[in-house]
This record gives C-alpha cells, sequence and structure tokens, in this order.
C-alpha cells in the first residue's frame, strides 16, 4: 500500500487511484465470465461486478443476499471517486475521461453543473462521484443520498426481474446450454477492449486541486 503523505492531510492520488483500479479490474473479470456465473453462481457474479444487467440474471438468490451484496459492491468504490474529487478537483474527472470515459464525461459534466443533487439521485456514477466531491457536496449527504439511491434501485432491478422472469430465465437457460462458446465469445470482446483501452492516450494521475486548503469549508453545489 503507498504511503499517506500528511504534510497536508491530503492522500496520495495513487493511493485513492490503487482500490478503484481493483474494483475495476475484479468487475472486468466478472463481464469476461458472465456465462459462465450467471446461470449457477449468481451471487458470485454480483459481487464481482453488480451491474444492472447481472442484478437481473441474479433474480433467484435471496432477497436479503441480492440487497446486501448488490448495495456493498454497487457502493464499494464510490467514496474513492469522491474524495478523488474532492482532493483533486478537475484533475481528476479529467482521469475519468482519459480511462474510458469519453464524451459521456463532458455530457455528465454539463448534466451536474445545471442539477448537482438530482444527479447524484438519478446517476451516481464514477463521473458524478468525483463531481461530487469536487463541487464540495458534504460527506454526509453525499452518503445518504448514494445509499438511499441504490437501495431504491435494487428493489426496483428486483421488481423488474420478476416481471419479466420467463425471458430472463430462457436467457439462463441458453447461456447454460452454449456455456463454453458463451464464455469464450465474451473473454475475447473483454479482451479486444482491454487492448483498445491501452492504445488510447492515458494521463498522469490527477495533481492536487490548487484550492485544497477549502476542502472542509464545505460549498453550494446545487449553484454550480
Amino acid at each position: 500500500m503507498p504511503p499517506i503523505d500528511t504534510s497536508d492531510g491530503r492522500p496520495r492520488a495513487r493511493v485513492l487511484l490503487l482500490p478503484i483500479v481493483v474494483f475495476t479490474a475484479v468487475g472486468t473479470v466478472g463481464t469476461a465470465l458472465t456465462p459462465a456465473l450467471a446461470p449457477h453462481h449468481p451471487l458470485l457474479l454480483i459481487v464481482l461486478e453488480a451491474r444492472d444487467r447481472n442484478l437481473l440474471l441474479a433474480r433467484h438468490i435471496s432477497l436479503v443476499a441480492f440487497v446486501t451484496v448488490g448495495l456493498a459492491r454497487r457502493l464499494a468504490s464510490d467514496p474513492f471517486f469522491f474524495l478523488l474529487g474532492r482532493h483533486y478537483g478537475d484533475g481528476a474527472v479529467r482521469w475519468l475521461e482519459s480511462h474510458g470515459g469519453g464524451p459521456a464525461v463532458r455530457a455528465t459534466e454539463r448534466a451536474f453543473r445545471r442539477a448537482a443533487y438530482p444527479m447524484l439521485v438519478i446517476f451516481p456514477g464514477a463521473v458524478v462521484c468525483a463531481m461530487a466531491g469536487d463541487a464540495q457536496v458534504p460527506p454526509a449527504v453525499f452518503g445518504v443520498i448514494v445509499v438511499v439511491r441504490t437501495v431504491a434501485a435494487l428493489f426496483v432491478i428486483r421488481w423488474v426481474g420478476n416481471v419479466f422472469s420467463a425471458p430472463i430465465d430462457n436467457f439462463l437457460h441458453a447461456l447454460d446450454r452454449d456455456l463454453v462458446p458463451a464464455t469464450a465469445l465474451t473473454v475475447v470482446l473483454v479482451v479486444v477492449w482491454l487492448m483498445w483501452e491501452r492504445r488510447r492516450p492515458g494521463v498522469p494521475a490527477p495533481a492536487p486541486r490548487p484550492d485544497d486548503g477549502a476542502a472542509d469549508g464545505g460549498g453550494d453545489p446545487g449553484s454550480a
């Protein structure tokens, strides 16, 4: 684990980036192995990657496990993105843009400037979490919003999974029937995507925000 720079109370960027990279890598493994895990090991699938589609495929696990694991996995990286934005400002958002965000990051920024708190409720992804930190949203407020929103989203996904149980189960049976070729295909697609990502020009870890001393002072993100 890289050391913490305690000279100004701010963690080094790589300390915050390390868990983000780890969670991203774990999620990539989950995506590659989705056809192999979804029919027989759905709980492990959402431990690795709790995207909406995986949660739909995990409709057969108990509600308690569904909500508990889904909540923990979906929130696991949010605090690190929030702290990255809080301490490194726009540099954190630019880093996300260069690591797979692309034009979607710019669109998210424009929406966040118009309605910060609604964006946290509607779309609390990596970029929004980093921008919430940059905008000095109080940590307690950030935590309450993302937890409540995520719990609500999990119950909605569970309900949708029950409504569309027949097509989802048919898809799971198809994955089970063609498990080897389906898994091989997703692994190849993930490898191709990773190779393409490596060819993209990157940026170094974000530099500290010049007004970091104000990070504890709070602000009014709703006016951003």
